[in-house]
């Protein structure tokens, strides 16, 4: 069995077949275990526990240290992004506010004024010609997306401009809710009561052809001639440039 020595730089105990200290690497010597001066072992006791302390003292230290600076850089870029953050915000509502972009689309509708009596001849003979095909027919009419009456042929129902209303409004909605279900490009509308079917058919982006006829009516052949007679209308509004 070996004997134990210790080492005289740091005082650690090892076997003596040991030629270099484990712990600092100094030289050792074979001396054993019934040759330890008191002393000695008193001596390496203390400068162990000596440099064990300052070992501790300098990580609780570092560690400290280290808290302090971690704490300091989190908390420093809060506020400003709180300040930066509550800046930006009026910002946005003083350069674009809500609703300045609507009346420039209704602008062109002042175009609509300036039909002719001869172009809205030529658009009421496109609606008479769905009369030929439907003698239930109640009303018929060419609107502008904004509303406004291109031109009329029937209103037994009621008021041409009241329809006219009505249809910008329901294709407006029917057009934001295919455009939410991602439902391609809209063609026409069909809304059917106990009494009346209301067919909305789209000319242009900016133009609809309104139809409102009898239950009793053909509606599968009234739909196919409407987008005929919307096309020969978008033919015509894109020669006068409406």
């Amino acid at each position: 069995m070996n004997s134990i020595v210790i080492c005289s730089q740091c005082g650690f105990q090892t076997e003596s077949n040991k030629r270099f200290c484990p712990n600092c690497g100094a030289p050792i010597g074979p001396l054993g275990h019934t040759q330890i001066d008191t002393s000695v072992r008193e001596v390496a006791a203390s400068t162990l526990f000596s440099r064990l302390q300052d070992k501790k003292e300098q990580k609780s230290e570092a560690r400290r240290r280290a808290n302090s600076t971690a704490t300091t850089y989190v908390s420093s870029p809060k506020p400003v992004a709180a300040v930066t953050e509550r800046k930006g915000r009026p910002t946005i509502f003083t350069k674009k506010p809500l609703g300045v972009a609507k009346p420039i689309k209704t602008r062109p509708s002042s175009k609509s004024v300036v039909l002719t009596k001869g172009m809205q001849n030529q658009l009421i003979q496109f609606l008479r010609g769905l009369n030929k095909l439907d003698r239930n027919l109640e009303a018929s009419a060419v609107v502008k997306r904004d509303g406004t009456l291109l031109a009329s042929a029937h209103s037994s129902r009621a008021k041409p401009e009241m329809m006219a209303t009505i249809s910008s409004t329901l294709y407006g909605i029917a057009k934001d809710s295919i455009r939410a279900i991602s439902g391609g490009k809209m063609r026409m509308v069909s809304i059917m009561a106990e009494q009346s079917v209301l067919m909305l058919t789209k000319v242009n982006e900016d133009t609809i052809l309104l139809i409102v006829t009898s239950p009793k009516s053909n509606i599968g052949l009234i739909s196919m001639y409407s987008e005929l007679i919307a096309q020969n209308i978008s033919k015509f509004l894109s020669k006068i440039a409406l």
